[in-house]
Formats: structure tokens, sequence, C-alpha cells
């Protein structure tokens, strides 16, 4: 083979290459979403429940996540949208078995980095006492929602197809953006748990199940733990409060002194968004705490004690610290870290240079 003819093989390989390991690699590793690009939280109290002059109308429903379900009036909700047509890119939500768009929870943020449309009109609306509110939208556009309500999250469909001319319906989930909720629990003999903590060692823990459902824990920015208890005659307990994603290993322990004489005690612990992302707690499945001691206990007729939760949520904060999306239909989890892509890019286009110069 002539030189030039090979230079050439190796310039076609070159290309090949980088289109097939650097652009895939770019898409699969896409960085944290931006906020969403408008927000609802200073929708007018005055704003319509009903407007809109499109053939496409959005029948937008919103409610409490969680058991109750219960509808939320007065919430801010705003529609945007550009010149994007369906055209451009497939919708980007689920169409339930009953017709209806369906806003899964946790589906605020883009999957795969797909951004919003650019959007050059909005339409704000205020949901009626059954948290009901309709927006005619051009039929055939890339279309998206913000939904917010005072004491709730702000929540986003990002991207969808306004199809043809209709109605549809649209789900939208809020989730309360702080809650305190407690529980009771006693130590005795038989609830014995051992855990591993790093440098202190083992110990013995009694770990609750968090009282927030994985849908909040997605949103959770920052969690603070109360524990109170009262040490007696006839049971007592130098308690710390231990933090962790499963039974066999403490994550965070706070244990500020020694604590079995008689009286009242209590331990707090309190974790912030960055803290909370560098234990992996945010998006975790399952976040576990309880009283744990190092240093022993006595308890023959049970120690009763309490632990309170108090988490703080918020959608966009807590989705944007997450580099992954898992959306399994019911709630999103993160597991993904953000791959160093350009650094990587560079060093294959260095490394591939290098092998084009050779040859």
């Amino acid at each position: 083979m002539n030189p030039e003819a090979r230079s050439s093989r190796v310039r076609g390989f070159v290309v090949l290459l980088l289109v097939a390991l650097v652009l895939p690699l770019s898409g699969c590793f896409a960085p944290c979403e931006a906020p969403p690009p408008v927000s609802a939280r200073g929708v007018s109290a005055t704003a319509p429940q009903s407007a809109g002059d499109g053939s496409a109308a959005f029948a937008v429903e919103v409610r409490e996540e969680g058991p109750s379900g219960k509808p939320i009036a007065g919430a801010g909700v705003v529609f945007f949208w550009g010149d994007e047509t369906s055209r451009d890119r497939s919708a980007l939500v689920a169409v339930g078995p009953d017709g209806a768009i369906v806003q899964a929870p946790g589906a605020s943020v883009a999957i795969g980095g797909i951004p919003p449309p650019a959007y050059t009109t909005t339409l704000e609306l205020r949901t009626d006492a059954e948290g009901h509110a309709v927006g005619k939208l051009p039929a055939g556009r890339i279309a998206g929602v913000v939904v917010a309500a005072p004491g709730y999250t702000e929540e986003t469909v990002r991207a969808f197809a306004t199809g043809g001319s209709g109605t549809r319906a649209l789900r939208v989930p809020l989730y309360h953006d702080h809650l305190v909720l407690g529980a009771q629990g006693a130590i005795g003999p038989g609830a014995l748990s051992t855990a591993v903590v790093p440098v202190v060692g083992t110990v013995v823990w009694y770990p609750q199940q968090s009282l927030f459902s994985p849908a909040y824990l997605d949103r959770l920015v920052r969690l603070e733990l109360h524990l109170n208890w009262t040490n007696g005659p006839t049971a007592f307990a130098d308690l710390g409060l231990g933090l962790g994603r499963t039974s066999s290993a403490i994550d965070r322990l706070e244990d500020s002194r020694f604590e079995v004489a008689p009286g009242s005690y209590s331990q707090a612990l309190s974790m912030g968004l960055d803290e909370l992302d560098q234990l992996d707690f945010t998006g975790a499945d399952q976040v576990l705490a309880g009283p744990a001691t190092s240093t022993g206990y006595l308890a023959p007729f049970n120690l009763g004690y309490t632990l309170s939760w108090t988490g703080t949520f918020e959608t966009a904060s807590a989705f944007q610290s997450q580099c992954g999306l898992d959306l399994d239909g019911h709630h999103a989890s993160f597991r993904a870290t953000a791959f160093p892509v350009a650094p990587f890019a560079v060093a294959l286009l260095l490394l591939v240079a290098a092998v084009a110069r050779r040859n």
C-alpha cells in the first residue's frame, strides 16, 4: 500500500473512532440538568383557570403526591412553548392506558440531557378548588409546563408534544416542601442489630426505615433528626444517633456525650444537601436511622424513645445535584455519577493523533 493511501485510511479510522467513542460518551454521561426555564412561583393570584386560543387543550390536574392525593387549589401553572414542532422530536412523556398524558413522579429532569423547548410564549393559569386548570395550546408543538403551590415543590414536565386538536389530561403531582414526621420505638434484648461505623468500630444499632417515601428522598435537600429518651431506674443507656443506607453500616453517627445518669436526653443530627450527596442519601432507595451505642446499656424492661424526621424538599436543587436518572415508572432514583467526558475526549484525541503521526 502506498503511503498516501495508508495515510487516508488512518485518517478515516480516526474519524470513525471519534464518532464511535467520543460522541456516545457525551450523550450517555450528560451533565446535570439546568433548572426549568420558567417558574410557576410568581403566577398572579388573579390568573385565569382556563385560557389560550390554541386547538390542543390540556386539562391539568394538580394533586398532592401520597396516599391522600388531595387536589391542590390555587396552584400556579405555566405552559411554555416556541416554534419547535412535534416533527422535530418525539414526545417525552408516556401516554397512559386511558389516553391521558401522565407525569411520572420524578420525571422533572429530561432523560438523556434532552432540553426543554426554546420558548417564545408562556401561558399562566391558576387551578380551581378541584386542582384543575385548562391551557389551550397550539397543535403540533413541543411544549412544557411548570406547576407550583405554596408549601409544595415546583415540578416540571420539561417537554411534550401537544398533538392534534382535542382535549387531553395532564396529571402533575406536587410534594410538600417541608415535613416533620415522628416515630416511637423501644430498646430491648430482642431488638439488637450490629453495625460497623468507620473509626468507631462495631456498635449496637436500632435502625428504623425512613418515614419519607423514595419520591421524597429524591427531592431531599436538608434532613434533621432528633432522638429523645429518658433514663430511669429500670432502663438506661448512653445513646448516639446513627444514620445509614443499610442496617449493617452507619454512614453518620452523632454521639455528643456520655449519658447514663437518670434524666431526659436528646441527640440531634443535621445534614445539608452537600453532605447528603457526599454520603449518597439523596435519591437513595432507603435511609435508616435510629439509636446506637458502643458504650453499653441496661434495659431489662425496654427503654422507650422517640425519633423525629424533619425534611426539606426542593426538586430543582436536588435533581441538579444528581448526575444520572434511572426512571422506573414510579419514582426516579439516581445512581450514575457524572463522567468527566471532556478530559477523556482530550486524552483520546491525543492518543489517536499520536497513532496517526506514527503511521
